[in-house]
This record gives structure tokens, C-alpha cells and sequence, in this order.
């Protein structure tokens, strides 16, 4: 079977490292466990040379414009000349009755969100084409079950038609690894998923920066408009390599998560993985997955924020290690093999 992997992300929304982290590995994993599944990866320019190795494909029109022209929308063009058997595509970037057996993924409704007690602070996007799609669409493939759930409440999708498949945990945010950042310091993660609460960020490092003498180590890409200058106690990373980020993880004091509407919570589950307090919001997929595991905090207060950032800095070592056994015999359950059986048995429904 070949299965044409669309990573083209809808026009409403900016390019998003945890989907892409989340696809790379059910495609790696799916191709270890069943090797009669091809996957022809469709790839814009922003991510085309990041899956070298990969049969892919880039597709032009404005790097996923979406607009429906005759033979269907360019995803689904080049989906039909990769002379694949099934499209495997963003729910939001789906059009209805393809002449391509499609599956839908959800990894995340950010666009559709806001953050509770404030108004939306964007446009939120049409679902009339979205419900059309997942209705005609082989299945949906989801996460989580808040995911699952929202599918109905937004795009009217039956839960029976929602199939889910929790993320994976990598064993190398388990295996020990030095750092290359000098100690002490606190790690908090920027993406797609954090933009909204930059600002709540930027108030809690102020803060803590008057109470601590930590250095502040920013990763992930570039998700919204950052300051110019962080400050002088702050290094900013792009991208590391998982043994990189596991030994920056369990050499750190504190790990701080903003994606409010995170339906994977795959950054999280890594992060306790690998031992490091993490501090949360309470809202996604983030509780069903990590449990009572990580310091949550409301989404909308940065005093609660600062106060999870504290009660983590304030932990023994004694605590530490107890709480490190635990999260990661829960986290433990995750596995990537699971998840990639569940795309497989999903993309077989036709």
C-alpha cells in the first residue's frame, strides 16, 4: 500500500514542529513494523530537505493553498501523480468527496480555541469544509480522547468515526546525557502551540529572573513574534537532537510548558520522561495524558504560572527521585508501536 503523508498545514495556521515530530514517527515506526506500507511524504518548502531519505514531494502552490481547482486541490494532484492508494491528511486541509480515499488527522484545533475568560484574539476559520470532509473520509485518527471529543463538538464528526492513537515516548529522554548548558537553569519550550501565552512567559521569567540565579534556556522554533533580545541570562535554541534535548531535560530544574491547546502533549510526556519538573496548563489533552504527573497551572493567570515554577524549584531530592520513578512508569506506557498499528489498521479501512 502506498500512503501519500501530506505535511501541509492549512493557510489559518503556522507550521507546527510537535505535528511534524508526531508524523515523523508514526511513519518511521510503520515502516519498521509492516514494510509493505510506502509512504510518499508531501513536503512545501519550508520542510521539503528535513525528510530527506524519504520518497517525497513537494508541492507548490503557495506551499498548501488549499483552493479547489479541476482534478481536486494540489495536495490531492499530488497525492493522484505519487500514485499512492490512500492520502493521509490534516483534517483542515481536507476537501470533501476526493476522488483519493482519504484519512484525516487531528493533532491539534488551536485555531478554533481560546484561552477561557478572554475573547478570541483571532479569526476563527470556517468548518463547513471540514465537516463535509470528515464526513466522506475513510476515518479521523486523533491522540487523545479531548481530541476525539472536539471533533463532535466542532466539526460534528460521530465518535465512532474517530479512531485514537496516543503518541509515543522515545527511550532515549530515559538513557542518561550530559549538557552543554551550565547549571543551574530552567527550560521552557516556544512553538505554534506556546504563541499565545509569549507574554504570560516573558512575565514569569521576568519575575523569576529577580528571585533566582538560573539561566533560562528557550527551545523549539519560532512560533509567534519573539522579543529582540531575551536578556542577557537567557540562551535561545532552535532545534537539538532527542539526546541533546533528554540531556538537557534531566539536567534541568524546572521545564515550563505553554501549549494551551497541545492535543498530543508529546513534549510533556518527553519531558517527564526524562525526569525534569514540568509545569503545565491545565487544559488540551495535556491532564488525560500526563495525569497528575506534571505542576499545572490556570492558562489564564500568570500568577499561577510563577507559582508552579516555584513549588518545582522548592522540590527535595528525596521527592525528586520518587517522583521521577513514578512519572516514568507511567509515561512507560506510551509507545510509538501502538500508535503506528493504529494509523495502519485506520489506513487498511479501505
Amino acid at each position: 500500500m502506498r500512503v501519500a503523508l501530506s505535511t501541509i498545514v492549512a493557510k489559518h495556521r503556522p507550521d507546527t514542529g510537535h505535528e511534524e515530530r508526531y508524523l515523523r514517527r508514526v511513519m518511521t515506526t510503520a515502516r519498521k513494523v509492516q514494510q509493505d506500507t510506502e509512504f510518499i511524504v508531501l513536503t512545501h518548502e519550508g520542510n521539503h530537505d528535513s525528510f530527506e531519505g524519504w520518497e517525497r514531494v513537494l508541492v507548490h502552490e503557495g506551499g498548501g493553498m488549499l483552493t479547489s481547482l479541476r482534478g481536486g486541490s494540489a495536495i490531492e494532484r499530488a497525492a493522484r501523480q505519487a500514485k499512492a492508494d490512500v492520502l493521509l491528511t490534516a483534517i483542515d486541509t481536507a476537501t470533501a468527496g476526493p476522488p483519493l480515499p482519504q484519512v484525516l488527522y487531528a493533532l491539534d484545533f488551536a485555531p478554533w480555541e481560546t484561552v477561557p475568560g478572554e475573547p478570541p484574539g483571532h479569526k476563527v476559520p470556517d468548518t463547513k469544509v471540514i465537516k463535509k470532509a470528515a464526513a466522506s473520509a475513510l476515518t479521523v485518527i486523533a491522540p487523545s480522547e479531548y481530541l476525539r471529543r472536539r471533533c463532535l463538538e466542532l466539526f460534528e464528526t460521530p465518535l465512532d468515526r474517530v479512531m485514537v492513537a496516543h503518541p509515543g515516548v522515545e527511550h532515549v529522554f530515559q538513557e542518561p546525557h550530559g549538557t552543554m548548558v551550565g547549571q543551574p537553569y530552567l527550560v521552557a519550550m516556544t512553538a505554534s502551540l506556546t504563541g499565545s501565552s509569549l507574554d504570560r512567559v516573558l512575565e514569569t521569567l521576568d519575575q523569576l529572573t529577580k528571585e533566582i540565579p538560573h539561566t533560562f534556556v528557550i527551545v523549539g522554533r519560532s512560533g509567534a513574534p519573539e522579543p529582540d533580545d531575551w536578556g542577557p541570562r537567557v540562551v535561545r535554541i532552535e532545534h537539538l537532537p532527542d539526546n541533546h534535548l533528554a540531556g538537557l531535560y534531566q539536567n534541568g530544574e524546572a521545564f515550563l510548558y505553554a501549549g494551551l491547546f497541545d492535543g498530543s502533549a508529546v513534549r510533556v510526556l518527553e519531558a517527564l520522561h526524562a525526569g525534569i519538573p514540568v509545569v503545565a496548563p491545565n487544559s488540551g489533552a495535556i491532564p488525560e495524558l500526563a495525569g497528575k504527573h506534571p505542576i499545572y497551572y490556570n492558562p489564564a493567570s500568570t500568577a499561577t504560572m510563577i507559582q508552579g515554577m516555584r513549588r518545582a524549584l522548592d522540590e527535595d531530592k528525596k521527592a525528586r527521585i520518587e517522583r521521577i520513578r513514578l512519572t516514568r512508569s507511567a509515561t512507560s506506557r506510551y509507545n510509538w508501536e501502538k500508535c503506528a498499528w493504529r494509523f495502519l489498521s485506520a489506513l487498511k479501512r479501505m
